[in-house]
């Protein structure tokens, strides 16, 4: 059963912009701008259900991005080899 805790996540304006831009920059990729929005949608208190709905992702995918960035601020969005063949 899926851990439906939700960790509350807190955005610096400095993040909060950075990851606008990371949403809005056309050469971005998909999954880099899907786990910027993921953050963002957090940072306004939007829940794991709805963003995930509201994505198109897994519950898991949202909750994994919302712990990799409170565990390791924005270079955490950064995709790794590790992550080759999961969600966003």
């Amino acid at each position: 059963m899926e851990n439906n805790t939700e960790a509350f996540v807190s955005l610096s304006d400095t993040d909060r912009q950075a990851l606008e831009r990371l949403c809005s920059y056309e050469a971005q990729t998909w999954g880099a701008a899907v786990r910027a929005m993921i953050v963002l949608k957090s940072g306004l208190g939007e829940s794991v259900e709805t963003i995930s709905q509201e994505l198109g992702v897994s519950h898991r995918t949202v909750q994994k991005w919302r712990r990799r960035y409170l565990e390791q601020g924005l270079a955490g969005l950064a995709s790794t080899r590790l992550d080759a063949g999961e969600e966003a």
